[in-house]
């Protein structure tokens, strides 16, 4: 494709989310649903834009956490790309792909359909079974090692790990997010507006509506665990707790209704991966505190 052959060159002006090294440049991909393309992101903080697509015509597309590695869906077909030129298929692989959560290392990936009630783990590239999920299932959130996987159904949250086994560990009114960290699995209920804290088999409340919790959408958890992001829909709020004592240490109003933490680097997240056309991406940094940033995407061709 002729836009890769440009690649080198934009990712000398591409947003300086990853640090540099004297190897390559960094690039900062992300895929842009309205237009069906993937995109680099270009520019400096506060003023980047969507560059050129590297790729177009795409049902879905996931890039990894090290930015080397990119899963795409098009006609039918599931595809590995590895830094942006070098693709294969995966055979085997499920397809109708809505979500993918990868590991910290980028080696994991774990596909979700939807529409084929179907998990299913990408392992160095390859394809294991594909786990058979109830109605209405929904992927909450992956293990840092992407050895494990939290699905809600129903109400009720299971834990499944590649090789197919599934066990229920916790049943809420309406779970709609998730975040782990070691022994511990935070999980926000929307029904009850509450944020639980699960431990060695024991669920206990962790924050409610007392501490401000409406309609949680999505949770991140620090590197170190101890501080837990939580998104809220609704007010457009991203709010900050110390996971040690349950205090509000941050709070931001957002400008844009946040959906989840898509990973563009250690402390830079997408809020709205799903943006309509003509919305911009809301960029969210943690580093120093917390302040989002907007990347415009342009209209949809």
């Amino acid at each position: 494709m002729a836009a890769l052959a440009n690649l080198f060159l934009l990712a000398l002006a591409v947003l300086p989310l990853f640090g540099q090294t004297l190897e390559s440049p960094s690039t900062t991909l992300v895929f842009h649903s309205a237009s069906r393309s993937l995109r680099p992101i270009i520019g400096m903080t506060g003023s980047s834009y969507l560059g050129q697509a590297l790729y177009s015509d795409l049902d879905f597309a996931s890039v990894s956490p090290d930015q080397k590695t990119v899963i795409i869906e098009t006609a039918g077909h599931i595809k590995l790309i590895r830094n942006t030129q070098d693709s294969e298929e995966i055979e085997s692989a499920v397809t109708a792909i809505d979500h993918i959560l990868w590991s910290t290392d980028s080696s994991t990936a774990i596909l979700f359909s939807s529409a084929n009630r179907q998990l299913q783990w990408i392992i160095n590239g390859k394809a294991g079974p594909a786990t058979r999920l109830p109605d209405n299932a929904r992927l909450l959130a992956a293990q840092p090692d992407g050895q494990m996987a939290l699905v809600a159904a129903d109400g009720r949250v299971y834990r499944i790990t590649p090789d197919a086994s599934s066990v229920q560990i916790a049943a809420l009114g309406d779970p709609t997010a998730a975040a782990i960290s070691g022994d511990t699995v935070y999980i926000a209920d929307a029904t009850t507006r509450q944020i639980f804290e699960l431990r060695h088999n024991t669920q206990l409340p962790f924050l409610g509506p007392a501490d401000d919790i409406q309609d949680p959408v999505a949770l991140l958890l620090s590197a170190d665990g101890g501080t837990l992001y939580v998104a809220m829909k609704s007010v457009r709020t991203l709010s900050a707790y110390n996971t040690s004592d349950k205090a509000l240490a941050t709070r931001l109003t957002l400008d844009w209704t946040p959906s989840s933490f898509a990973a563009l680097s250690k402390e830079t997240f997408l809020l709205n991966p799903d943006a309509r056309v003509g919305e911009p991406f809301s960029i969210l940094s943690t580093r120093g505190g917390l302040a989002e940033s907007f990347i415009p995407t342009g209209a949809a061709k």
